[in-house]
Order: C-alpha cells, then sequence, then structure tokens
C-alpha cells in the first residue's frame, strides 16, 4: 500500500471541518484531537488519538467532507494513506475492513459516553489568522407577523437522492460489503432523506412554519418534520443571523435532530420578513460554485403564500443534492417570483432572493452543462449587485467572488478578453467589502481569485502590468494561507505564484526567477504527491517541466532541456496511471514532445561546427521570443 509520512507541529490543523476527504490518516508518534463545531461557535473535542489510531477515515469511506476538524496536541508524525489505497485495503481484506469497524464503533461509543457524562471539553472557535475567539455581535429582535391558511397545493414532484443523500448508507454498505458480500443491502434500510424546520416566530400564533412544511411536503421523496427543540428562545440574547456562532449552532442543531437539511431563520425587529437558512451540515465554501451556501439568506415575505412555493422548493432540491431535472423545473417556475419586485420586501431584501435564484442557476448549470442557466445566474448576480445600497460590505463581497468565478471561467474558456476584464473589476469590487482582519478566508479567496484573472489576461494580452499585479495579488493571499493550516489551499497557491514567476522569468529573460519558480513547485509537490492527489501533481510536474524548459531557452543549455524532458514524462506516467484524459494530459504530451525534439537535435548536433553554422537548428529554436509549442497551466 503506498503511502506518506508527515509531521506537524503541536497545535497544527491537519485537516478541517467540511474539506475534503482525499485520505485517512494512522498516527505513528505523538497525540491529535478531533474537534467538531458545537453550539456558541465553540469546538467541541469529540476525541483524542494516540499512537497507532486511526483517522479521517470516516469521509473516505462514505464520500463526504471531514466530518470534525483534526489537530495536533503534540508533535506528531502521520501516515498519509490516500483514499483510493485505502478502499483497495478494505475492499481486498476482510480482516482490515473488520478492523475498521472496530475503530469506528469504539469511536461512536467513546463520544457518546463523553457527551453522557457531559464532559466534553470545548475550545474556542479559531480565526484562520490570529486563532483568537470570535465573539458573536448584537442583532436584531424577532417579532411576528400573521399566519396565513395554507392553500391547496399541486402534486408532488420527486426529489431523487444526490451524494450528498447516500452517504449515511455508503458508510456502512462499504465496510460490511468488504466482510460479506450483499450484507449491506440486507441491513442497511434507506430511509427518505429529513428536512427539520425550526419554528419561524417567537409566538406560536404567528409562526409560518407548519405552511412552510405543507408547502415543502409536496416534494415526494423526503421527510419535512418540525424540530423537537427551538434554535433559540425569547429567554436568549437577541440572534444576530450574521453571526458565525449561530450557524454553527444551526450546524448542532442539525446533527442533534439527525436532519439532512435544517431550514432556520426569523423575523425581522418589525415582524415585516422572515430570514430564512438552508444549512446541510456544511460550512461556507466560498471557492467553489454549485448548491446553496449555508449562510445565503433567503429573505421572503412574513406573510409569504404558495407563489414563494417553487423557489423554497428549489432551495430545498438543492441542499439536499438533487442531481435530477427537478430544480430546474422548481427555478424555471420561480422565476416571475424572483423578476417580480415583491412590494413588501426592500430592494435589499430583493437583492438576497436574486443572489439565492444565481445560486440556484449555477447549480443547474452544473448539472446540465446549459449555458442558459449559467446566464441567468450572471444576470441574477449583477442585478442583486445593482440592489444592494452599500457595495462595500460582506454580502456584496460574497456576490462577488461567485460572480468573478463565472465570469473568469468564461473569460479563460474562451479567450475572451472583455470577459476577463469584468471578472477582474468584480474581484477588486469585493475586497472592498472585506479586510483581512476580520474575513480572511474570504479576503484571501479575493485576492487569489483577482491574481489569476490577472495571470490569465497577461497570457491573452502580453500586458506585463496584469502579470506585475497577479504576482503582488497572491503574495497577498499567502498572508492568510499557510501550510501547517491548508496544506492543500496552500500547495494550490504556491502552484500559482510558479506559474506566473515563470512567465515573468521567460519575460524578463532571467533564469534566477525560472529557478524560483521551479523551487515553488518543489515546495507544492510536498504536498501535492503523486499517491494523494496524482492530478494536481500531474499539474505541477508539468509547471515544473516548463520553467525547465525555458532556463533551458534562455541559457542554451542542454541540461536543462533533459530536466524538463524528466518532468514531463513524470507526469505524463502519473496522469496516464489514472486513466484520465483531457487537457492537461494532451499539454503534457506536447510538451514532452517538444523537448525530446530539442533534444535530438542536440544529440545530432556535430561536436565541432564551422563559424557559418553559429545558429544551429537547436539554438535557434531554443532563442525563440515565444516558444509557441510550449503549453503552461
Amino acid at each position: 500500500m503506498r503511502t506518506e509520512t508527515r509531521q506537524y507541529e503541536a497545535g497544527a490543523v491537519i485537516f478541517r471541518e467540511g474539506e475534503d476527504s482525499d485520505a485517512a490518516f494512522m498516527i505513528e508518534s505523538g497525540r491529535v484531537e478531533l474537534l467538531k463545531g458545537g453550539r456558541g461557535g465553540v469546538q467541541v473535542q469529540v476525541g483524542e488519538l494516540a499512537n497507532g489510531d486511526l483517522f479521517g477515515e470516516t469521509g473516505v469511506l462514505d464520500n463526504g467532507p471531514r466530518n470534525v476538524m483534526a489537530r495536533a496536541l503534540t508533535d506528531v508524525i502521520v501516515r498519509v494513506i490516500p483514499r483510493s489505497e485505502f478502499l483497495r485495503a478494505i475492499q481486498d481484506d476482510p480482516a482490515t475492513a473488520l478492523k475498521v469497524m472496530t475503530r469506528l464503533a469504539r469511536r461512536q461509543r467513546d463520544a457518546d459516553e463523553r457527551l453522557a457524562a457531559g464532559g466534553a471539553e470545548t475550545s474556542a472557535p479559531l480565526t484562520a489568522k490570529t486563532g483568537t475567539a470570535r465573539p458573536a455581535t448584537p442583532g436584531t429582535a424577532l417579532v411576528t407577523a400573521p399566519l396565513k391558511d395554507p392553500p391547496p397545493i399541486p402534486p408532488r414532484p420527486m426529489i431523487t437522492p444526490g451524494p450528498a443523500m447516500a452517504r449515511r448508507a455508503g458508510l456502512l454498505g462499504r465496510l460490511m460489503d468488504a466482510i460479506a458480500p450483499g450484507a449491506a443491502t440486507k441491513l442497511v434500510k434507506k430511509r427518505p432523506p429529513v428536512v427539520a424546520v425550526t419554528p419561524l416566530s417567537l409566538e406560536a400564533q404567528y409562526d409560518q412554519r407548519p405552511f412552510l412544511i405543507t408547502q415543502l411536503n409536496a416534494l415526494d421523496g423526503i421527510e419535512v418534520r418540525p424540530t423537537t427543540a427551538p434554535l433559540f428562545t425569547a429567554n436568549d440574547p437577541v440572534p444576530d443571523f450574521n453571526s458565525t456562532s449561530l450557524h454553527a449552532k444551526a450546524r448542532a442543531l442539525q446533527a442533534e435532530e439527525k436532519a439532512d437539511v435544517l431550514i432556520w431563520g426569523g423575523e425581522d425587529a418589525e415582524g415585516r420578513t422572515i430570514t430564512l437558512f438552508f444549512s446541510n451540515g456544511q460550512p461556507p465554501m466560498y471557492d467553489r460554485l454549485g448548491g446553496l451556501p449555508p449562510d445565503q439568506p433567503l429573505v421572503v415575505p412574513a406573510d409569504f403564500d404558495e407563489s414563494w412555493a417553487p423557489l423554497l422548493r428549489a432551495c430545498v432540491a438543492v441542499a439536499l443534492g438533487d442531481e435530477t431535472g427537478l430544480v430546474a423545473t422548481l427555478a424555471a417556475e420561480a422565476q416571475d417570483r424572483v423578476s417580480t419586485p415583491h412590494p413588501t420586501l426592500s430592494m435589499e431584501e430583493g437583492a438576497m432572493t436574486m443572489a439565492v435564484y444565481g445560486y440556484l442557476a449555477v447549480t443547474i448549470a452544473g448539472h446540465s452543462r446549459r449555458g442558459d442557466w449559467l446566464e441567468r445566474a450572471v444576470t441574477a448576480w449583477r442585478d442583486a449587485l445593482a440592489c444592494l445600497p452599500n457595495a462595500n460590505d460582506r454580502r456584496a463581497s460574497r456576490l462577488s467572488m461567485a460572480l468573478g468565478m463565472v465570469l473568469q471561467g468564461q473569460g479563460e474558456k474562451h479567450a475572451d478578453e472583455q470577459v476577463l476584464l469584468e471578472a477582474v473589476k468584480t474581484y477588486r469590487d469585493g475586497l472592498k467589502g472585506v479586510n483581512r482582519d476580520t474575513d480572511p478566508r474570504l479576503w484571501g479567496q479575493l485576492q487569489y481569485r483577482l491574481g489569476g484573472s490577472l495571470f490569465r489576461l497577461d497570457l491573452l494580452t502580453g500586458d506585463e502590468e496584469a502579470l506585475r499585479e497577479s504576482l503582488v495579488r497572491f503574495r497577498e493571499a499567502t498572508a492568510v494561507v499557510s501550510r501547517a493550516d491548508d496544506p492543500w489551499r496552500w500547495s494550490e497557491l504556491t502552484h500559482a505564484i510558479a506559474q506566473a514567476m515563470q512567465v515573468w522569468g521567460d519575460h524578463h529573460k532571467s533564469l534566477d526567477i525560472l529557478a524560483k519558480a521551479t523551487d515553488l513547485c518543489r515546495a507544492a509537490l510536498e504536498v501535492r504527491t503523486a499517491e494523494t492527489a496524482p492530478h494536481l501533481y500531474a499539474a505541477t510536474r508539468n509547471n515544473m517541466g516548463s520553467a525547465l524548459f525555458l532556463m533551458a531557452k534562455h541559457s542554451n543549455d542542454p541540461e536543462y532541456m533533459r530536466l524538463a524532458a524528466v518532468a514531463f514524462r513524470d507526469a505524463l506516467a502519473v496522469h496516464r496511471a489514472t486513466g484520465a484524459g483531457g487537457a492537461l494530459y494532451k499539454t503534457i504530451e506536447r510538451n514532452l514532445s517538444r523537448a525530446e525534439e530539442l533534444l535530438r537535435r542536440e544529440d545530432t548536433r556535430p561536436v565541432a561546427q564551422p563559424s557559418w553554422a553559429a545558429e544551429s537548428p537547436y539554438r535557434v529554436s531554443m532563442q525563440e521570443e515565444d516558444d509557441p509549442g510550449m503549453i503552461r497551466l
């Protein structure tokens, strides 16, 4: 089984809750604690592990994100087992599968005993930059609005479970099938996904929850029910819907209710509107398109009626991970409701409705590959940003991030300078509403995306100022992304800086800058290994080969070209082993072909040349101002 060894200092985060589960870990020395986001924003310790213990396997088995954070209590050495290797070991060896089941059962029992005893240890939530506790901020009061009688509802559309709904059964199923094929089918009964709804008013006679549940029950194949407990009561401090601690509290309540999605929120101070959130247990992810962010509010009138039902059902379907055409049908039905301003809602509140519709549209575009839905997302987000009275707040920054990502992707895909320029402006606007100290993660992602757009703009237009600024933006992002806290994001950023420095070094014919680019690639490859992330490894190895190729071009030293060819061969072999093709494979193949061609010319060149042969075929190709055969990724 192919593995690698990593070292972490005491206090270092090995992985965070919500990140991709790409590997399991075995402790070789030291101690590790497992933490879960709990009520009030605190981190609850759910486990403490020592030498020989396995962790991180849950998400690997059920193909879900990390459900806890792992942090080194002492200096630790861990063995990293890539997901593919871990699953192969379970499938090939029933004894290994049984050991994993035993470990999972023991850890669950220990966690249950700790919680039952009321002895769970907690630690303050950490900010990405300083690690200090984040205090909750005051909000507005919840008051009242009259309840409507529920109207008749149409026939029930069917939700088909997507990957997000199948995780629970998948975990036990993998293990049972490894021990006794077919046993999982007999023992695991599929249950419908559960949507739990909290009270939406502190006064029961005005609570719109029964009406909402009735409307959502029009979706077949799911169970919609009220929560057994409220998220907050009249005796609690006034809730602030922007508070990260309140969103963590919602995720904890969702887990207690054993719900796949928790719908929660409340009224404004005047009882005029209700703010709703759709929490599926995942923390907000700023750098991915698709899905409805759990901290994206939907504002509806306090007396909302059945005309809002298609939009509400579409939000639930997306939060549950539905991948059928149902979301597109519901979103199309909701278009009139979204495009017609409601007299109760302010422009700012209407902007949140348009923002939600944009997230639905971009999710549909991702599943259907239909460009018209992508255009709807762009239109919705542009309109939402235009309706926000203060363009310099966090909500505008979040929307700018989403809109910029779509524009950047379209600009790169179609080599469209104007679209890339709009992406650049959108990211710049987004940076006006956040700062490094208060929101380091979003600030860093905006800097990174802005740097990437400027880099692509330079490749397209040769604008050296754009390239210069891209390096500045990438370096700004490094201020909030560390290898210890977030090694994968750090390696992505390091790879991007290496790309930009490669082009900068080529522009200035600087071997020092190109050498620095290769050093950055080597650093990124310490995280992006061939075992844990073969596609990323191949991309970075190709990037290193490109830098070495350019060093050969500007120094006329064939040794650099030989090293470039080695890098390209290595990248191609690793990529080929995954069985995937695509643009990256073709790029590496073409780069390798070009490097080998130049090496063949060098090997066949006579040792002594007459003066009239100073411009040899090799020298001409190595001194070209811009080699059209070299492709950078």
